[in-house]
């Protein structure tokens, strides 16, 4: 599949067509057997994004076993993105929460955490009118992606397991 962007030269302004090519992607349900790979792109993205906006101490004991047991136990609640075979992303979600939503960082700015978004919004939007995910203050990274995807702010609250705040975004759905 062909992606094709427009943007303006600020030389000449003029359109310039830029065309690049999305790797085959598809979408589907976790199975078991995707629980190590789910549990590596884990443990990676916590461990090197989560560090800027949470105390190490906090982010080791994380991934010392609670990341694995969570993901373990709600691995009929994933849904993955897959690539030429691999995958290379996943979310969480229940009833009309998006619990978890991570992107393996080799395949971040591709499209693939907003083609996700989007499927998981597009099952919710069928039951519920509004969806709700919570994300780290401090991780301005994933705010300005769902920023940028229609989310907004509702409110902040404490969180015990990192010690610092987390924003609680909503989306309703367009009628």
């Amino acid at each position: 599949m062909g992606w094709m962007t427009t943007r303006a030269s600020s030389q000449t302004n003029r359109s310039v067509r830029k065309i690049s090519t999305m790797p085959r992607a598809s979408i589907r349900k976790a199975f078991p057997e995707d629980l190590g790979r789910l549990q590596t792109i884990a443990r990676h993205s916590i461990d090197v994004n989560y560090r800027a906006f949470i105390e190490d101490e906090r982010v080791d004991w994380f991934l010392s076993g609670p990341s694995d047991d969570y993901l373990r136990k709600n691995i009929d609640n994933a849904t993955v993105i897959v690539v030429d075979g691999i995958v290379v992303g996943f979310t969480v979600c229940k009833s009309n929460v998006i619990e978890l939503i991570i992107i393996d960082d080799e395949f971040h700015r591709r499209g693939f955490g907003t083609a996700l978004l989007r499927h998981c919004e597009g099952g919710m939007f069928e039951q519920y009118e509004s969806i709700s995910l919570e994300s780290y203050e401090g991780n301005g990274k994933a705010n300005s992606f769902y920023r940028r995807n229609g989310w907004t702010r509702k409110r902040v609250v404490s969180e015990a397991m990192s010690g610092g705040k987390k924003w609680i975004l909503e989306k309703r759905r367009n009628r």
